[in-house]
């Protein structure tokens, strides 16, 4: 369930991690300028006693909450932990199961390292997927007992967030290129407003019918959703190989109908293929969608060579828009209800209390500035006083950023960052190499 930004108030986070402080390239700009508000929605989690929740831009962190499994969440002797997660580490790579690292104690770790709150990300390659943590309060994708044999996370009705569904972007009515993301139905409704966005507000401008589709784990199809909930049988074929970005430990991807990536098929689950991509052939890519044309047939003709810029554009802006906005648990003090939301705990009985001990308060506070104003001045000397800077009080002048400037030392930082996440390979001549495991920073903070 949604919670509007009416019923919700957000109490200032008590770690000193910003989004400013993160060095992954993320679009933020639609937040950042006040040009769309955060989404917020319950996470249902089973046997966990508190709230927990999920937020868009939030920069996450926080204790890992862990459960012990009784009456488990998938099985009785199941145990697992969820949050702690930043959004430094919300990429993945092309292959499922990636995305995945563990939360470790460490008090001098700094930021993007840290996550804030005492613990210290330490990135994983194995591409595991028999012993799952979430850090972002999320389940992996289920691809089906084809794809991979196991059915872990085949109950949507537990899913948090809601059950897996696709959506359909293009980037305009008329493209012949489709991509696709999936993931739970809310963080999909809660990304799509943000990349229908035009790019000067933020988003990417992209063309979607607003459907949503459940995908076919036996024939490989997908249904269209109608507003009824019926579903309807389309001839779109989408398959896990089509893949061209994780998120979030795998529990969102971001894919290129009719793309095909032989690194994802499910035999490749080797640490050492973890960064392994294909460039996509576009005109292969057109050909199994019937879409090839006399002038898109032509690779050196402007049509074509401008269809090319234009979804490769595309592409990097999805990319960092997903990874931007993208729902993550969030801590559950930084989100209170009003007593006027029916499904939140009921908090009148204290508010008389609350309001008592706070007015008290207040009229202690000015006695006491009355007696000490007037002890201060009987004890003055009358002589010329002379105003202090600033600067010698604190050592320095203070800096106070705006959003927009925060926004903007951030992506300062990211071009000249060594990513630990590189976007897929789009063509042969943006050679991707190995990606370190590591940022710069993350290498002096690690050992």
């Amino acid at each position: 369930m949604t919670i509007s930004g009416n019923n919700i108030h957000l109490r200032k986070r008590a770690t000193q991690l910003e989004l400013y402080q993160l060095t992954v390239p993320l679009n933020v700009t639609a937040f950042t300028r006040g040009h769309i508000n955060q989404t917020t929605f319950e996470l249902k989690l089973k046997d966990t006693m508190s709230r927990s929740y999920a937020r868009t831009f939030a920069v996450g962190g926080g204790d890992p909450q862990f459960v012990n499994g009784v009456n488990g969440l998938f099985y009785a002797s199941d145990s697992y932990s969820y949050g702690g997660g930043t959004r430094q580490y919300i990429y993945g790579s092309a292959l499922w199961g990636s995305g995945d690292g563990d939360l470790r104690r460490n008090a001098t770790a700094l930021p993007p390292v840290a996550n804030g709150y005492g613990y210290a990300w330490v990135p994983s390659l194995a591409l595991n997927m028999t012993e799952r943590r979430y850090p972002f309060g999320f389940w992996p994708l289920y691809w089906g007992t084809k794809y991979r044999p196991t059915s872990r996370w085949q109950d949507d009705s537990a899913r948090p967030g809601g059950p897996q569904r696709v959506a359909l972007v293009r980037s305009n009515e008329k493209s012949p290129i489709t991509w696709w993301m999936s993931g739970d139905e809310e963080s999909l409704k809660a990304v799509m407003p943000v990349l229908a966005l035009p790019t000067w507000k933020g988003g990417c401008g992209v063309y979607n019918d607003t459907t949503f589709y459940t995908f076919d784990l036996d024939r490989g199809d997908l249904l269209r959703i109608l507003p009824s909930l019926d579903l309807v049988r389309t001839n779109i074929t989408l398959a896990p190989t089509s893949a061209l970005q994780y998120y979030r430990t795998s529990s969102f991807a971001l894919g290129l109908l009719a793309h095909y990536n032989p690194w994802s098929e499910p035999n490749n689950t080797a640490t050492a293929q973890y960064w392994q991509t294909t460039p996509v052939d576009y005109p292969a890519v057109l050909a199994r969608m019937n879409q090839t044309t006399p002038a898109l047939s032509n690779t050196a003709g402007s049509e074509y060579l401008r269809l090319v810029e234009e979804q490769n554009q595309l592409f990097t802006c999805l990319n960092v828009t997903i990874a931007g906005s993208l729902p993550i648990y969030d801590l559950p003090s930084n989100v209170t209800t009003t007593s006027n939301d029916p499904a939140r705990p009921n908090i009148e009985p204290r508010l008389g209390l609350i309001v008592g001990l706070s007015s008290g308060g207040l009229l202690l506070l000015l006695a006491m500035y009355a007696f000490y104003d007037w002890w201060r001045k009987k004890k003055t000397i009358a002589r010329p006083q002379r105003r202090v800077p600033l600067a010698q009080h604190t050592g320095g002048s203070r800096v106070v950023f705006t959003r927009e400037e925060a926004a903007q030392m951030m992506r300062a930082r990211s071009r000249d960052e060594s990513l630990p996440v590189y976007t897929p390979l789009l063509t042969d001549t943006n050679p991707m190499g190995n990606p370190p495991a590591y940022t710069r920073h993350e290498q002096s903070a690690n050992g």
